[in-house]
Formats: structure tokens, C-alpha cells, sequence
């Protein structure tokens, strides 16, 4: 959509239990796993930082005040069935942006 995205992240983890570093002869990384705020927050700076790059070679259009909006919605996909229903709707989403209020 050109006003707005979905997405799905996964965040997975690799424990002792996964892997064994003494096995592999790797380090595990004991970095704690980043919550869902820190990886939208990480997201829109890094996609901002990009995009500010893009409008002044021309590039892209300037914008004003903020690119994103202050917060975002969220859902935990709980199940197969659900994940499949939302990835679904996921990729029909732009088949729909004429009936979107900000359409022109």
C-alpha cells in the first residue's frame, strides 16, 4: 500500500538446547532477544535514515514532520491457521487500496 505496511516477524531463538557450542566450536550468542517495540523502532530509524538520504539526491519527495505515524498495531499470531489467515490477508491488502480513505 503507498500509505501504509503489514508485515509478519518471526523471532526465533537459538539455545542451549537448539545447538551446543562445544559440538560446533561456536560461541552462543547470549544477546537477550530484542522485543517487537525495539524492532519497529529499529525499522522506522533505519528506513527514515534511508529515506532522508533518497530525498536529498532527489530521489524521493520531502515530507513533513514524520514519516511514521507515533505508534503501530500489533498481534500475536498464536497458530498455523491464524498465520495463514493473516498472511493471506497480507498479500490481497494492495487489491484494495482504491477503497482506502486516503486513495486519490
Amino acid at each position: 500500500m503507498p500509505n501504509h505496511i503489514h508485515g509478519i516477524i518471526e523471532i526465533t531463538t537459538v539455545g542451549a538446547d537448539s545447538i551446543s557450542a562445544k559440538d560446533t566450536g561456536a560461541e552462543i550468542d547470549s544477546a537477550p532477544t530484542p522485543a517487537i517495540p525495539e524492532i519497529v523502532q529499529s525499522f522506522k530509524r533505519h528506513t527514515t535514515i534511508e529515506y532522508i538520504k533518497m530525498v536529498k539526491l532527489n530521489i524521493m519527495p520531502p515530507f513533513e514532520k514524520r514519516i511514521w505515524q507515533r505508534n503501530y498495531y500489533e498481534h500475536i499470531i498464536r497458530n498455523e491457521k491464524s498465520y495463514y489467515q493473516i498472511a493471506e490477508y497480507i498479500r490481497n491488502n494492495p487489491l484494495k487500496w482504491q477503497e482506502d480513505k486516503y486513495y486519490v
